[in-house]
């Protein structure tokens, strides 16, 4: 039997087509930031919150192994500041912490369930590079959710994608992205720190699911996703 959908948020990932025309637009932004965030986002699965919160600790180089791990913690101090009308950080405010962390959770930032404490290898060598590039300037990105949304909306809008795409559509996309290497189920829940027996759209096997989707060029078949109930920190 299936596993069973309540009423949520629409499943909405880019398909195939749509994802290589707004990675192609990512990479050819001249805005850091605007990179850095358009282009960690679907090769992580990490969520909005996830991504506001970043370390330069949360990376390990792995030699023998190859690969790049991004650790998600249990906590993570918060300095995201009060911010600005446009959603950045405000750096005169930054050792506070953000308006969601200073009434939620003591002033600390935490993952919203404890599947989302998880390591991700990334396995897109640009997407390491500019990781590593940032975090050798940097302490943390310099940006709240709001500001999030907006550089995916002008990513998208350069791609000639022609439906609003959010954050959390990125997320989706990097779970059909494991899909179509041929992750399991399983696998594909602790990349995306999703407790088991609560995923996505209604079907036997959630890989082939993803795996159709992105392989389809047609954007019109959504369906109901039960990733929104863990999926806390923002679209």
């Amino acid at each position: 039997m299936g596993e069973q959908n309540p009423p949520g948020r629409e499943f909405r990932p880019l398909n195939r087509e749509q994802f290589e025309a707004f990675d192609s637009a990512a990479q050819a932004t001249n805005d850091p930031l605007t990179k850095l965030t358009t282009r960690t986002i679907p090769y992580t699965g990490l969520r909005n919150g996830e991504f506001c919160h970043l370390r330069a600790n949360w990376l390990k180089e792995k030699p023998k192994l190859g690969v790049t791990v991004l650790s998600v913690p249990q906590e993570e101090k918060c300095t995201g500041g009060i911010g600005t009308s446009d959603g950045e950080k405000d750096q005169s405010t930054r050792e506070r912490p953000c308006y969601e962390c200073r009434n939620n959770r003591q002033g600390r930032w935490r993952p919203s369930s404890q599947y989302s404490v998880r390591k991700i290898p990334i396995e897109e060598e640009p997407v390491c590079e500019l990781l590593r590039d940032w975090f050798s300037k940097h302490e943390e990105i310099p940006i709240l959710r709001d500001a999030v949304g907006r550089r995916v909306k002008s990513v998208a809008d350069e791609a000639g994608i022609d439906r609003k795409v959010t954050p959390r559509d990125l997320r989706e996309t990097y779970g059909m992205i494991l899909a179509s290497k041929g992750f399991s189920r399983e696998a594909i829940r602790g990349r995306m720190g999703l407790r088991r027996g609560n995923m996505l759209p209604s079907t036997n096997d959630i890989s082939v699911a993803y795996s159709m989707k992105f392989s389809d060029n047609n954007s019109d078949n959504n369906t109901n996703s039960e990733s929104s109930a863990e999926d806390k920190d923002g679209n």
